[in-house]
């Protein structure tokens, strides 16, 4: 299910439906998952559960068929390209995420160049 909710994050860039985009890598990125620990099912047929612990999508990173910093990186173009209100703050939490990258590599992810690019940048260096 994430796959598809990547996948389709991606198209919504593609059609510069920013704001949905956003939401669908911040889902990915920010929800708090759960899991269940259940009996094997080749000696236990009952279906106990027998713990349930919260799981970090960072500790999953590797048994993902998308890369994680990917979602990063197109959640920051999706920012950069909307009309978002506090877009230092939320790109900052987008690299918090994916720390092998940098504003730069987000930045020919969707179809069209970002506006005022130059300007946000020396705002960054200034915070």
């Amino acid at each position: 299910m994430l796959d598809k909710t990547y996948e389709f994050g991606k198209t919504l860039i593609y059609h510069k439906e920013y704001a949905k985009a956003i939401e669908m890598f911040d889902l990915i990125l920010f929800t708090n998952y759960f899991c269940e620990e259940v009996g094997n099912p080749e000696y236990d047929d009952s279906g106990d559960v027998y713990d349930t612990f919260e799981v970090d999508i960072t500790n999953l990173k590797d048994s993902l068929d998308f890369d994680l910093d990917y979602a990063c990186l197109y959640g920051i173009y999706a920012v950069l390209a909307s009309n978002y209100p506090n877009k230092c703050k939320k790109v900052y939490t987008y690299l918090k995420r994916c720390r092998g990258f940098n504003l730069e590599d987000a930045l020919d992810l969707g179809i069209e160049p970002i506006p005022n690019i130059e300007k946000f940048k020396m705002n960054i260096r200034h915070i």
